[in-house]
């Protein structure tokens, strides 16, 4: 019965993070080119950008909302449910999967950081204060997917030097390895043109490609 309970969790958060925000807001403004430009590109950027691009930074922010919220929101209830703290720390990263990998609409998966931070700043506060001040820096010296990378990076780091408890410490090293997989989707296309050490060198560090993949 344990058991069972622990993969209701786990199975209910990967579900919880599947929900698409962007597809539903997408859909709700009627915006069929958001749909069809998505439906076309492998699931490889954010649909996040794109709604931005289309419909304005309104829609896209109400988008981005709808995944902190899904995540901070499952995390509380895991949190609240008194979940040793391994179980926890599985439903974060299984939440995150679901946002990064969904199982359908999988052309509105995005980068997993939305779902990330929601998580993240209900079962480890300060670490996300702490890499949400390195993104938030980066973001205006317009550095964006290298402080993502480090912010997040730093999760783990910060939550270690508190002590908190292993199993956590762990989800913020395993949330920042589900965001380095989303990041590979699509790869091996830029890959082949620019060589493997530089195509995971920008993907992996600048969540970017070379500028003429982008003129492209």
């Amino acid at each position: 019965m344990v058991h069972r309970s622990r993969v209701a969790w786990v199975a209910g958060g990967y579900l919880a993070g599947t929900f698409p925000s962007a597809y539903v807001v997408a859909k709700a403004l009627g915006a069929h080119s958001v749909v069809e430009k998505a439906s076309g590109s492998a699931s490889e950027g954010d649909a996040h950008v794109l709604l931005a691009a289309r419909t304005g930074s309104g829609p896209a922010a109400a988008a981005i909302v709808g995944d902190l919220a899904k995540g901070a929101l499952v995390a509380l209830a895991a949190e609240r449910a008194g979940l040793p703290s391994g179980l926890q720390a599985a439903t974060g990263v299984a939440v995150v999967s679901g946002h990064s990998f969904p199982f359908y609409a999988r052309p509105f998966a995005a980068r997993g950081l939305t779902a990330a931070a929601g998580v993240t700043l209900v079962l480890l506060p300060a670490p996300m204060v702490v890499a949400g001040s390195i993104i938030l820096t980066g973001k205006l010296l317009g550095h964006t997917g290298p402080a993502s990378t480090l912010g997040f990076a730093a999760v783990p780091v910060v939550a270690a030097i508190q002590r908190r408890p292993k199993p956590l410490v762990a989800m913020g090293a395993g949330i920042l390895g589900v965001i380095m997989l989303r990041r590979l989707v699509g790869i091996h296309r830029i890959a082949t043109r620019d060589g493997w050490p530089r195509a995971l060198y920008h993907r992996l560090l600048f969540d970017a490609d070379l500028a003429a993949d982008a003129a492209a």
